[in-house]
């Protein structure tokens, strides 16, 4: 059995005048691969993503493969209310070379479940054979992406889903999809709070937020659970559980922010805390 993925569900800085702060994003980033992370999940919720434009998504994707090197994945996500917009920045994030792109369900205007299916087709033809993925959060959103729905789209090409459900249920009805499929179809973990329940159960890895701060309790968590040492493994869950709940306090993206910037201050990195408007209107 692999190790399980490890993404890196990236946070964006800022620079004190609101722009993509490249250097440190570089920075922050090449911090990461030196800890051992697989790869980046760019432009997500914990990136701010839903609030930057096209163009600086498109920034924000050159940096990082810039500083990933080989061997890195990064997908970026690309999903906006309308199939249009959506399309729209998926094909420039491909051009732009993305390993592949993943696609919030839309977001704002309820859908049933042909129009989240047509929604999806659409983009997977568009693809042109880049890994496409869904991304299921829908406390976030107001849509979810139903198990039937998600096995038909998996059938015509839908490379995987990150599961932000928050639910080990539907989980485990992602994975049942994987299952059936031989492993192609790929699920990932968006809830830290999960991340031991899921590769126990074969996802195949997780995109972590808390792992911007601390990759290396995940990586841990991964090879214990690999290695089969099950009091490790809960240990490492426990220590992830904490930290979560402490981000928590306050705002979670905001605190993790501030927990890079003291962790790469001993590597002469100058990390802001910014957080993008209107998440940083109230910001002193």
């Amino acid at each position: 059995m692999p190790r399980g993925v490890l993404l890196v569900a990236l946070l964006t800085p800022f620079t004190p005048q609101g722009e993509i702060d490249t250097e440190a994003l570089q920075s922050h980033v090449g911090h990461l691969r030196a800890a051992g992370v697989d790869g980046f999940f760019v432009c997500g919720t914990t990136g701010e993503g839903p609030l930057l434009d096209d163009e600086e998504v498109l920034l924000t994707t050159r940096t990082v493969l810039a500083a990933t090197g080989n061997g890195a994945t990064v997908i970026t996500q690309v999903g906006r209310p309308s199939t249009r917009a959506t399309l729209r920045l998926l094909d420039k994030t491909l051009t732009a070379g993305a390993h592949g792109a993943t696609a919030v369900t839309p977001y704002y205007y309820e859908l049933v479940a042909p129009q989240m299916e047509a929604h999806y087709r659409q983009l997977i033809r568009a693809s042109a054979g880049h890994p496409l993925y869904a991304y299921s959060i829908p406390r976030r959103t107001g849509n979810d992406l139903l198990p039937e729905v998600t096995r038909r789209l998996a059938d015509a090409g839908l490379s995987g889903i990150k599961d932000s459900t928050r639910s080990l249920d539907r989980h485990c009805e992602y994975l049942k999809i994987r299952s059936d499929m031989d492993s192609r179809f790929q699920v990932y973990m968006g809830t830290d709070g999960l991340a031991l329940e899921s590769l126990r159960r074969g996802s195949t890895g997780i995109v972590s937020a808390i792992a911007n701060l601390n990759p290396e309790l995940f990586l841990s968590l991964q090879t214990a659970v690999l290695e089969d040492r099950s009091e490790a493994a809960i240990q490492y869950q426990d220590e992830i559980n904490q930290l979560r709940t402490s981000l928590q306090k306050g705002d979670t993206i905001g605190n993790l922010k501030s927990g890079v910037r003291r962790r790469l201050e001993g590597t002469g990195v100058k990390y802001p805390a910014t957080l993008r408007s209107p998440l940083g209107a109230g910001e002193q």
